[in-house]
């Protein structure tokens, strides 16, 4: 499964060796570049003429799986108050699990290329504006409507779309703009949704899925295209990470999560989906990656103001309601995810700055437990579900515009303060329906805590109000915590 994920990479390391000894040092890095992407170039294009043969062939059914929940114990309903009898209870030193990367498959980067059309006569221009956004592109193409769900109309509706090089000028522009404004993979596929809905709104949900489909495909995803039982086309993507809440499937032991209309809301029911049968062999594309590895380049039309303080310490900022509207039904995925993407920098840096200004006098324990604190106090709990009435982790942005957030929100937050800060390395900790933070100290305190690699990490919790590092809740003492770490620093 993972080698058919980095397929890509493989296929061009392969070929780049090949041709490194064929040509020796004569050719530049760049030339070998270019002669590997002109390769797969010629080979993908050859896997999307033959896409259609795919579509009309065998199509295999599939019993879908209800959606996994990150966690099945109940999140504390309100901040418990240390008790600071608690010197009587005994801390404890964990030996506990390690969680595995979230994003663990190896990202092929590589940008799909994409045939040259200039041949063709020019588009019509159309200002699509997605989320405050204006992008200038050539405007899709007229469309025949699709005549029906079976497998022989989507195979012709597939060969009569790439016969006419529909949307290629549109796909090309897009492929560069996209990438300049910093989209990931998940908003590249919602930008796509968007567009063809704005040109295709009076045709059949059928014919706008197979249009979504058909360019997603040709921009480089592993996205297939499925037919419930109910005669109801869904889109199966693969993602990097989990998605928690989302139906899915299984080819080949991969999860595809079913996808009825991009919208907000997925169903709950598990269909029975059947899809075409792609051979192993063939490379399918890339799978979707939700973290933001680069910072995305939105207007700031309309932003919140915050100010936040616990007595001692206060921030204050501006947070990009565009921002907030983009990230309003992102798809539910671990927490480290959340703190491993990057939206905001700015804002993060003018935050960074007040607070190590506030704490620059104080020594690394006093520093780490002032903020801890600041994070206790400052903000209102509540959880998901009362706030929501559904799971909602927040991007660190996020917590700064809601005016309520629970452990996992304080967490991501508090996690980045350490690290930059302080420039302390720590970790996110997991326990059942809970989840807070172990920072490791020059000079470690007692407390509860575990070792890792040769040091020492202390417990720090952000929901649990008064506890300086080193004190755990009491109905945590116990359970068995998953450490989960992330790597590289976030601006």
């Amino acid at each position: 499964m993972k080698g058919k994920r980095i397929l890509v990479g493989l296929t061009l390391s392969i070929y780049m060796i090949t041709a490194g000894a064929q040509q020796g040092k004569k050719q530049s890095f760049e030339e070998y570049r270019k002669e590997v992407l002109t390769h797969y170039d010629i080979h993908r294009n050859s896997v999307l003429d033959e896409y259609s043969d795919y579509l009309k062939g065998v199509w295999k059914s599939f019993q879908s799986f209800k959606g996994e929940i990150s966690t099945v114990a109940p999140k504390p309903e309100w901040m418990p108050q240390v008790d600071f009898s608690w010197k009587s209870v005994s801390p404890v030193i964990w030996q506990p699990d390690v969680a595995p990367a979230a994003d663990a498959v190896s990202l092929d980067d590589t940008v799909v290329p994409l045939k040259s059309f200039s041949h063709l006569p020019l588009n019509k221009r159309k200002v699509y504006i997605f989320y405050d956004l204006e992008i200038e592109l050539p405007q899709l193409e007229k469309a025949e409507v699709l005549g029906s769900c079976s497998p022989s109309d989507v195979a012709s509706y597939w060969k009569r779309l790439q016969e006419k090089h529909f949307g290629a000028k549109w796909m090309s522009e897009v492929q560069s703009i996209t990438s300049i404004y910093g989209f990931n993979d998940w908003l590249k596929i919602d930008f796509v949704r968007y567009c063809v809905i704005q040109d295709f709104g009076e045709t059949t949900v059928e014919t706008r899925m197979a249009l979504i489909h058909f360019l997603l495909v040709h921009l480089g995803y592993n996205v297939r295209l499925g037919i419930t039982d109910a005669k109801q086309f869904v889109l199966l993507i693969p993602f990097n990470q989990m998605v928690y809440g989302c139906p899915f499937i299984k080819i080949n032991g991969e999860k595809y999560y079913i996808y009825f209309d991009l919208q907000k809301g997925q169903k709950e029911e598990t269909p029975i989906v059947s899809t075409c049968e792609i051979p192993e062999n063939i490379n399918n594309g890339r799978v979707v990656d939700l973290i933001f590895r680069n910072p995305v380049a939105l207007p700031v039309n309309e932003t919140k103001e915050f100010s936040i303080t616990d007595g001692r310490l206060t921030i204050d900022g501006t947070v990009s309601e565009t921002l907030m509207k983009m990230l309003c039904d992102y798809p539910q995925m671990p927490v480290v995810c959340y703190a491993k993407s990057i939206l905001q920098p700015e804002m993060r840096s003018r935050i960074v700055g007040q607070l190590k200004l506030q704490v620059s006098d104080m020594n690394e324990l006093d520093a780490v437990n002032a903020i801890l604190r600041f994070v206790q106090y400052g903000f209102q709990y509540a959880t998901d579900r009362q706030q929501f009435g559904y799971e909602k982790p927040f991007f660190m942005e996020e917590l700064l515009y809601y005016p309520q957030c629970d452990c996992e929100d304080r967490a991501v937050f508090y996690a980045y303060l350490l690290r930059h800060v302080l420039g302390l390395d720590c970790h996110l900790i997991k326990f059942p329906g809970h989840e807070c933070v172990a920072v490791k100290l020059s000079h470690p305190v007692g407390g509860s805590g575990y070792m890792y690699k040769g040091a020492y990490y202390s417990i720090s919790d952000p929901t649990y109000m008064g506890a300086t590092t080193g004190m755990c809740m009491p109905d945590y003492l116990h359970e068995q915590p998953i450490v989960e770490c992330w790597l590289g620093n976030n601006p």
